[in-house]
């Protein structure tokens, strides 16, 4: 009977960090769909509050990483919007992604591409 308390003590951990995985899992979902749908700006928002809220968890960290560059790369080459605009948020996104991954390599090559452009067009490179 004295193995039976600290077992259920183990049991009820695990079951309570399964379920802040599932949570986890079903926000990134959420996530990916509202980027995947065009409203990436609320994607990353989900992704950045879930960053908040389980700073340790692996798979949200992957998961802000792969949404910042997905935005990053949506903006470089698909969005209609002029350079002026997209070009700072890009370079946003993509220095965030090196942020959480700093072996991130074309992250860091397409910000050395943005700040080219920047110094190409005589203009401040923004912070």
């Amino acid at each position: 009977m004295k193995l039976l308390f600290p077992c259920s003590i183990v049991v009820a951990l695990l079951l309570g960090s399964c379920g802040g995985k599932h949570e986890n899992t079903a926000k990134i979902t959420e996530a990916n769909n509202l980027m995947t749908s065009g409203d990436f700006e609320k994607g990353i928002a989900v992704l950045d509050g879930l960053g908040k809220e389980a700073p340790a968890d692996t798979a949200v960290l992957h998961a802000r990483v792969a949404g910042y560059m997905k935005y990053a790369t949506f903006l470089m080459y698909e969005s209609p919007l002029p350079p002026k605009q997209k070009y700072s948020t890009a370079l946003k996104m993509y220095r965030s992604a090196v942020k959480l991954d700093p072996t991130n390599k074309v992250a860091k090559e397409n910000i050395a591409t943005i700040e080219g452009i920047y110094q190409q067009m005589g203009r401040p490179i923004p912070d």
